[in-house]
């Protein structure tokens, strides 16, 4: 559905912005607290996203999860996209520690299995915001517009708290 969207906007020669929001850590924090706590994140995250376009945004503007921790917003207008995005990532912070027991709120971080098989710490877990408008650069498809997200969310990733990163 999401590409659907993108698609018939970019044939149509619509101006908007995509916000590609992703949960930073949240697979150290699934392994650690297990997939109940993990969904009570993920209805958090949604019910963030879900109030601040229904406050901000328009009727016209889009919701979408492709899976996992990831989310999509797809506004007509990039303004409101900047305060819309603005806003999930405060209240994100605000409250994703109240998901963390007191002891590793204190802490600041979770110790669990990486990837590579190895205990690490991992810190409270961080929002990252792939903010694009196809207004100055015109894509062609959905695909390539992906590819420029994925490039972005890469630049996010390397930032150690919550961000939105625009272009």
């Amino acid at each position: 559905m999401i590409n659907e969207v993108i698609e018939k906007k970019l044939n149509n020669n619509q101006d908007f912005t995509i916000m590609y929001m992703d949960i930073d850590k949240f697979k150290a924090y699934t392994d650690y607290y297990g997939f109940f706590k993990s969904d009570a994140v993920l209805r958090f995250m949604s019910n963030i996203i879900k109030n601040n376009v229904s406050k901000y945004g328009s009727t016209k503007d889009f919701m979408g999860h492709p899976g996992g921790d990831d989310f999509v917003i797809i506004c007509e207008d990039k303004e409101i996209a900047k305060k819309v995005g603005n806003k999930i990532v405060e209240e994100f912070d605000a409250g994703i520690s109240d998901y963390y027991s007191e002891e590793d709120r204190k802490n600041g971080y979770i110790s669990t299995l990486s990837r590579d098989g190895e205990i690490k710490k991992f810190p409270i877990c961080t929002l990252s915001i792939i903010s694009i408008t196809n207004e100055s650069n015109k894509y062609s498809t959905a695909n390539e517009l992906f590819k420029e997200m994925m490039h972005k969310k890469n630049e996010a990733k390397d930032f150690s708290g919550s961000i939105m990163l625009q272009s």
